[in-house]
């Protein structure tokens, strides 16, 4: 899946509704993903009717007007915009033609539930937190969109190279070997061949890529940067940070931002 800046993705708003009467035309005001729960409900536009049942995930284009109609209503949704939202529900598979999934994984259950539990949270104060799971729904949504069999099969260190980047913020190759199951050499010597640099460099490489592009782009705490680009510890960020860069974060995103 191509990866799209999540700095660019805003979270908006989740909840779970349930026991309202029918809402009648609706004209969404955000990108949404909408999980039925319980009840059946009449997805409704002025060109097609779909019956939706518990398990299916409606995908919401902002502004674009639909019906749902139902004696009882319980579903959970989660809703976000930006310049990349659009592009983002593209990207994994979601079109005005394509945007109901029938009995989604329980994945996407979970990701949902976790984003409304931390509303009322501390978490709230932390914008990645919610982002990141946007990003981790989409990805079940493009592996059903896009079924290994119509995917091009990478080539294996290829395949590795992908893994380190989706789990860069681990603490380091042997973590991340372990989790996936695989000899940790391997996946050195695959890193290696692919990129021309040492696993656990290409790993920092890649922290402060995504450290960078969140300084340029946004105007996160430098604790939250230190967390999305995989530190526990914000000392080690910024020594590492300014080893690679030859600034410390705050001197580089103030030069890029007047650049």
């Amino acid at each position: 899946m191509k990866s799209y800046c999540l700095d660019r993705l805003f979270f908006r708003n989740a909840s779970i509704v349930e026991n309202r009467p029918s809402p009648g035309i609706v004209v969404p005001e955000y990108y949404t993903f909408l999980l039925i729960l319980d009840g059946e409900y009449i997805y409704m536009t002025g060109t097609e009717t779909i019956r939706l049942q518990p398990g299916d995930l409606l995908c919401v284009f902002e502004n674009r007007p639909f019906t749902l109609r139902g004696l009882h209503y319980k579903y959970l949704f989660v809703s976000f915009n930006g310049p990349n939202a659009d592009g983002f529900l593209r990207n994994i598979g979601i079109t005005e033609s394509r945007f109901i999934l029938k009995a989604v994984p329980r994945r996407i259950h979970s990701l949902m539930h976790e984003i409304t539990k931390a509303m009322p949270t501390r978490q709230t104060e932390n914008p990645y937190f919610f982002i990141s799971r946007i990003a981790a729904i989409g990805e079940v949504i493009w592996q059903i969109t896009y079924p290994l069999g119509k995917q091009k099969k990478p080539s294996y260190p290829q395949q590795m190279k992908t893994i380190l980047e989706k789990h860069h913020y681990q603490t380091g190759v042997g973590d991340i070997a372990d989790q996936l199951q695989v000899c940790t050499d391997t996946l050195r010597k695959a890193c290696l061949k692919e990129t021309g640099l040492p696993a656990n460099e290409y790993l920092i490489h890649l922290r402060i890529e995504r450290a960078k592009e969140l300084l340029r782009k946004t105007s996160y705490k430098l604790s939250y940067i230190a967390q999305a680009a995989g530190y526990n510890d914000e000392k080690h960020f910024l020594k590492a940070f300014k080893k690679l860069t030859g600034k410390t974060p705050s001197e580089w995103r103030n030069t890029a931002q007047h650049s």
